[in-house]
């Protein structure tokens, strides 16, 4: 299937607006479930992203419809109280990339699009000098946590895999409730984005010793 990637930035997204708002009504929820706080652009909100530096918004599109988006920007640009938990936590939001929010169309998922999705993010955050990204999800999702709620779905598993296949980890203690929603509990995940490039290197040393 012929899917292309587009990359946007600035004045770019403002050409698609109308047409991502038009997927985030179209799919009943996010997949992956990443941050559903509600706080400002906690969701993508492609208007402010078009004026903040370092924001993008990554579409995927067949036969020029978007059936995917991801967007994400500098944690600096975001809500303090999306940075106050890692602040607490000894970090420098400064050295964040945050992945906002991941869209995929229901007919599109399980084809690898999220992978690629996830890769677009990633790589736009190392090009433009981030070493560390992070996102926010229901604490629940932890499977490394005890339950005291409802039991995990297979589709709540399927996602926490691929977040973990990916490098990404809960950073302990980064936990936070959200103004908008105080009953909800929301952990931050994060991963470092030179552990690829480690595990590249390995890769190429076994392939010369080999």
């Amino acid at each position: 299937m012929d899917i292309e990637l587009k990359v946007l930035c600035g004045i770019c997204i403002g050409d698609y607006m109308d047409k991502l708002e038009e997927l985030r009504a179209s799919i009943e929820h996010t997949w992956p479930y990443i941050d559903e706080t509600g706080m400002g652009s906690g969701v993508c909100a492609p208007e402010r992203f078009a004026r903040n530096l370092g924001a993008v918004v990554i579409i995927a599109l067949h036969k020029n419809r978007i059936i995917g988006a991801a967007c994400g920007e500098p944690l600096m640009h975001e809500a303090a109280s999306l940075g106050d938990p890692l602040i607490r936590n000894g970090e420098a939001i400064e050295d964040f990339f945050y992945f906002a929010q991941l869209l995929l169309d229901d007919a599109y998922r399980g084809m690898d699009l999220e992978e690629k999705l996830f890769e677009a993010i990633e790589h736009h955050a190392r090009e433009i000098g981030f070493a560390r990204v992070n996102f926010c999800a229901d604490y629940a999702m932890d499977s490394t946590l005890e339950r005291t709620g409802p039991k995990k779905t297979k589709e709540d598993r399927a996602i926490e895999t691929l977040w973990r296949t990916r490098n990404y980890r809960p950073l302990m203690g980064a936990r936070f409730s959200p103004q908008a929603d105080p009953d909800q509990d929301m952990q931050i995940w994060v991963k470092d984005l030179n552990i690829d490039q480690q595990r590249e290197q390995k890769g190429r040393r076994k392939a010369v010793a080999g």
